[in-house]
């Protein structure tokens, strides 16, 4: 989601006629959507549980963080390990969420489990959490732009970050391309995400 403001903007400033309508939905929501032509475009994983029958343009690499209270007893560190996140007071997002799955996969690659006290699914409902006091949060480092809006959080790195997450935007791979799905891929090609977010190997 922290990508589709710089591509909405893209799209516009090149077609400032289209109203454009934005909806968070899973990666399997996506994938459906895109094969009714409910959707001319989407932003998902892209190595990670690949979307069948679609074109992508790759967009940044996330890598993991902890989020916490920064008055909080964790608060206070530079680094965190993976063991300690684990243990914290969680809030994350439900499993039917992909970034879940992906959390629990690598969790479970390292011998540990999460067993969050909330689940919720957006990130921003996770912040309100944390910012509220009492627990913390295993979020992308993408959503740092929204800590400014949640006074109190703090992003701390983990150690031994995870193997990248690619994120991109994925069109149906069927002819003839819709006018809106094309104008969409386009704007992702010129969009020049991976100079704001970075890349998760760096």
């Amino acid at each position: 989601m922290p990508a589709t403001g710089h591509i909405v903007c893209a799209v516009s400033e090149a077609h400032p006629h289209l109203t454009l309508n934005i909806r968070s939905m899973t990666s399997r929501q996506i994938e459906r959507a895109l094969i009714d032509y409910e959707l001319d475009a989407g932003v998902t994983y892209l190595s990670n549980e690949p979307l069948a029958q679609v074109r992508s343009v790759p967009l940044y690499s996330e890598r993991y963080m902890f989020a916490t209270r920064a008055d909080g007893p964790l608060g206070g560190g530079r680094r965190l390990s993976w063991a300690e996140a684990a243990a914290a007071p969680l809030c994350l997002l439900h499993v039917g969420m992909q970034n879940r799955r992906i959390l629990d996969a690598h969790l479970a690659s390292l011998g540990l489990t999460a067993a969050p006290c909330a689940t919720a699914d957006s990130y921003v409902t996770l912040l309100s959490l944390v910012q509220s006091g009492g627990l913390s949060s295993i979020l992308p480092h993408s959503y740092a732009s929204l800590i400014p809006a949640h006074p109190g959080v703090r992003l701390i790195e983990l150690a031994d970050p995870a193997p990248a997450n690619d994120i991109g935007l994925v069109i149906l791979d069927r002819e003839p391309i819709s006018a809106l799905s094309r104008v969409a891929f386009t704007a992702a090609q010129q969009v020049g995400l991976l100079r704001l977010f970075g890349r998760s190997d760096r």
